[in-house]
């Protein structure tokens, strides 16, 4: 790939996958929509083959176009994430721990833990999701989480 792409280029091409149109997508967007069209067949030029099927009945992603919008969403949802976790440190969280943990967990007494860690650790800011047993093992391998927690049942 000849470029990177940047987030304005994911914005406006989730936009256009969500709207099913570049104009109502421009519109969205507030910018003109050949500045769209132009953002999208240049990632198209570059990755050398099409996002977009563009028809009668508006604009429908290709294959490539799927794994990019899905890829694009996880892309800005982890920016957000970033945004959220810069900006508390100007409110004095010092750190950030991500728990994973399956439901049976969650419904034991994992929140009330939680509430006794944040009352000695103020300054430490802890999430919680709930996932399956592989997907909580996934989050821990990949980074997405801090702390994986997997119930277990005893008879």
């Amino acid at each position: 790939m000849a470029h990177d792409i940047d987030i304005v280029t994911l914005r406006l091409f989730i936009a256009v996958c969500e709207e099913g149109n570049i104009a109502r997508a421009a519109d969205r967007e507030a910018i003109v929509a050949s500045a769209v069209s132009r953002r999208i067949a240049a990632v198209e030029q570059d990755i050398g083959t099409p996002l977009l099927v563009r028809g009668r009945r508006g604009i429908k992603p290709t294959a490539a176009g799927e794994t990019m919008l899905r890829q694009a969403r996880e892309v800005l949802r982890a920016m957000d994430r970033l945004n959220v976790e810069l900006g508390d440190f100007a409110t004095g969280v010092h750190g950030h721990v991500r728990v994973v943990a399956t439901p049976g967990v969650l419904a034991g007494n994992l929140v009330e833990d939680i509430g006794t860690f944040l009352e000695t650790s103020p300054c430490v800011r802890v999430s919680t999701d709930e996932r399956f047993s592989s997907e909580v093992v996934r989050a821990v391998r990949e980074g997405a989480a801090d702390i994986g927690m997997l119930g277990t049942r005893l008879t």
